[in-house]
């Protein structure tokens, strides 16, 4: 597909729904041509823009994920973009519970897939010297949570991730972020009356968050204003932690 070269092309992971889908549906408002890679298919509402690359993959499979990261390559001249956004197994279970397979998908998807599609993609970043990689995070990293130790240790590991990459790709012009999402609403994280309103009395702004909130402070480390910030794990939580 041929992307003016005046148009920056962004990869997202898990793009069909939640905080993925909300950063899509702003990075195509800021005339960004959006490559989607999701174990889900394709919304039908987007299915029609001819701004969105749409890649049915499971990226904690490594052979989807290098299919898929060879396909980008060879079809665009560059990636600006990548934001690590796909993630798997924040239900509770505790570990005396967890089988290995729960923690492996976890950890394939949460971490292994993040790490080794920037690995693929970064050579092209290096090459033009420019090159922003934004990881979607999780309180869970640092606040404690029974039930979360597959899910909160892959976070925490994304955030190490994220500031020794930063170290190494910043004598490039690549800067790495980590945004990390306290409780927000979406399609796969819904909440009684009841739930919302015990769940926000521990939250400064005593509401939860939006998608669209974390989209907009993605937006805003993409862009040139925040040209100075890398190695940063950007918390938006509503003054929970």
């Amino acid at each position: 597909m041929a992307v003016s070269k005046r148009k920056k092309v962004a990869v997202v992971t898990g793009g069909a729904r939640g905080i993925g889908r909300a950063i899509v549906e702003t990075f195509l408002i800021d005339d960004i041509h959006v490559v989607i890679a999701d174990i889900l298919p394709i919304p039908e509402d987007l299915a029609n823009e001819s701004d969105i690359s749409y890649y049915p993959t499971d990226i904690s499979d490594l052979d989807e994920l290098n299919s898929f990261a060879e396909e980008v390559i060879e079809k665009f001249d560059r990636v600006d973009i990548l934001v690590n956004n796909a993630a798997t197994g924040f239900q509770s279970v505790d570990l005396i519970d967890m089988s290995v397979d729960h923690w492996e998908k976890v950890h394939e998807t949460n971490l292994k897939g993040a790490v080794f599609l920037t690995k693929k993609l970064l050579k092209g970043m290096i090459e033009n010297s420019s090159g922003v990689i934004i990881n979607i995070s999780s309180c869970s990293s640092f606040s404690p949570e029974a039930g979360h130790t597959a899910y909160g240790s892959s976070k925490a590991g994304l955030e190490a991730f994220t500031r020794c990459l930063a170290r190494e790709v910043g004598r490039y012009g690549i800067r790495v972020v980590a945004v990390v999402p306290g409780c927000i609403e979406t399609e796969v994280n819904k909440f009684s009356s009841e739930e919302r309103e015990q769940i926000s009395k521990s939250i400064s702004l005593e509401r939860l968050g939006k998608p669209e909130e974390i989209a907009e402070v993605v937006k805003f480390l993409v862009s040139d204003p925040a040209s100075f910030i890398t190695g940063q794990s950007i918390i938006v939580d509503g003054g929970e932690t």
